[in-house]
């Protein structure tokens, strides 16, 4: 749904993309805040000589919903029950409007409210406990294939997702196998 920034810098320092993303862990499981998670990152970013507060406002700047896509799986819905599985804190969460987001999904998973986030394969057979259908009758949609190859561990079929494409389409297609 939103398009995130990605920090080339951090390809050539892997042991601190790991700890930023292991902030990121921590914020997602509620274990910290989401304003922890920005001054924990802003000055990671800032010993690689990266400005981290700057960096940090930008990235949030230039965020932005996919209508597109919003749109799409308020069609879906009309169909199958559709739910959202998002590994986040409530800082970050708290920029969208949960009322309106009943709009598009039956259900919101949210991996800091439940104390686990995606790859592990319990949040996923809870997403389809609480839509009140079987793993098996689930097409779990990421744009990260670790998570979709999880949420396939756990007997879902799996579609990655890439910014424009026929969601509807990759979804019949999946259907049919």
């Amino acid at each position: 749904m939103v398009i995130k920034k990605k920090y080339p810098e951090l390809q050539s320092n892997p042991k601190l993309a790991m700890q930023i993303n292991k902030v990121g862990a921590q914020v997602d499981l509620g274990l910290l805040t989401s304003e922890d998670r920005r001054k924990n990152v802003a000055v990671m970013l800032d010993s690689m000589g990266v400005d981290g507060e700057a960096e940090i406002g930008q990235a949030i700047s230039e965020m932005r919903i996919n209508a597109e896509l919003l749109g799409e799986i308020k069609k879906l819905r009309e169909k199958f029950k559709v739910g959202l599985l998002s590994n986040t804190g409530p800082g970050f969460w708290s920029h969208f409007d949960e009322k309106e987001l009943r709009e598009y999904f039956d259900d919101i998973v949210l991996s800091y409210e439940v104390g686990a986030r995606k790859p592990d394969a319990g949040i996923f057979e809870l997403v389809a406990k609480r839509l009140g259908v079987l793993t098996a009758e689930c097409v779990f949609v990421d744009d990260q294939e670790k998570n979709v190859r999880a949420a396939e561990g756990c007997g879902m079929k799996g579609i990655v997702y890439e910014w424009g494409m026929d969601i509807r389409a990759a979804l019949m297609l999946e259907l049919r196998k």
